[in-house]
């Protein structure tokens, strides 16, 4: 992983400025955002990137903010759960949903965010550790 976005990454998990939620990249609900861990990566790419085709959509159903991108043939691509592919090359990383081990198993870190219920304190840590 890019050790400069890592730094970034686990950073912004650390600062409670990021409402953790689960089951998308983004959801908006009762007039707050919240984000799994890798919808906070999507995010600093966007903030990273202003200017580019990376960005969260103002549609909002069921809660979800999907986040968009323009693939090689200027088609809207729209992801709601994993990382896209502009992002992970930013990030350096080789999966969309890249796998952690934790107590003595492998996760994807979705996985960790929102199945095991790990904070992003705790997710922070793994990655710094493992990525």
């Amino acid at each position: 992983m890019n050790a400069s976005v890592k730094k970034q990454w686990v950073e912004a998990l650390r600062s409670g400025e990021y409402r953790q939620g689960t089951a998308a990249l983004r959801t908006h609900k009762d007039g707050q955002d919240q984000y799994c861990c890798l919808g906070v990566l999507c995010d600093l790419y966007t903030k990273a990137f202003p200017d580019s085709a990376g960005r969260w959509e103002d549609v909002v159903e069921d809660g979800v903010v999907p986040f968009c991108r323009l693939d090689s043939d200027g088609i809207e691509d729209w992801d709601y759960e994993v990382l896209t592919p502009a992002v992970r090359e930013w990030a350096g990383l080789n999966a969309d949903d890249p796998v952690l081990t934790f107590a003595d198993d492998k996760f994807c870190v979705s996985t960790l965010n929102d199945d095991e219920r790990l904070d992003f304190n705790a997710i922070a840590r793994l990655i710094e550790e493992q990525l």
